[in-house]
């Protein structure tokens, strides 16, 4: 599968944006940074499932070779189970690091876009007056974007992983937010 590359994001980008606004920054993700996680948590569900799958065969070989049902064979049926978790879990991580390597950001004079190129594709779109705050991480490596909602006690927001000065960027975000609290 080809991966998107920065101009065809860029143009998806501008093929979205509504006329009058203009794009003021375009990035893709930091992957160094943005893919720890699923990566770690992929190697361990992969050895999860394999580890559940080959004691479930062993537990369903020790019923056949026994014939007659025992502790075995229920073991047998929860490592079913387990190892059907495990591959789930296994193929939620690995399609999140693959979409770390096809999520890009763009920031208009009105808003702040996220870009998702794996399958299905996705667009967050955050309109300015959508943001309640913006904040630089203290690792300097993240953004923290938190959004209003209509119920008081759910707070959402994202963490955005930018290859360029987070400061810079987080300072333009406030800039386009504030703007738009002044219209």
């Amino acid at each position: 599968m080809k991966q998107p590359g920065p101009d065809e994001a860029q143009w998806q980008i501008m093929s979205i944006i509504k006329p009058g606004e203009s794009l003021i920054w375009f990035d893709g993700l930091n992957h160094r940074r943005a893919s720890i996680i699923p990566a770690m948590s992929t190697v361990f569900m992969s050895l999860w499932t394999l580890f559940s799958g080959v004691l479930t065969v062993a537990m369903f070989r020790a019923v056949e070779l026994d014939g007659t049902p025992t502790l075995s064979f229920f073991v047998g049926l929860f490592g079913v189970a387990v190892t059907v978790f495990g591959a789930v879990l296994f193929v939620t991580y690995g399609w999140r690091l693959l979409a770390c390597r096809a999520t890009f950001y763009g920031l208009t004079d009105r808003r702040f876009i996220i870009l998702i190129r794996t399958w299905p594709g996705q667009v967050v779109s955050l309109d300015a007056n959508q943001v309640s705050s913006v904040e630089a991480c203290p690792d300097g490596e993240r953004i923290r974007i938190e959004t209003r909602s209509k119920s008081k006690s759910r707070r959402t927001g994202f963490l955005i992983f930018p290859t360029d000065n987070v400061l810079e960027v987080a300072t333009a975000i406030r800039k386009v937010v504030l703007s738009a609290s002044l219209d």
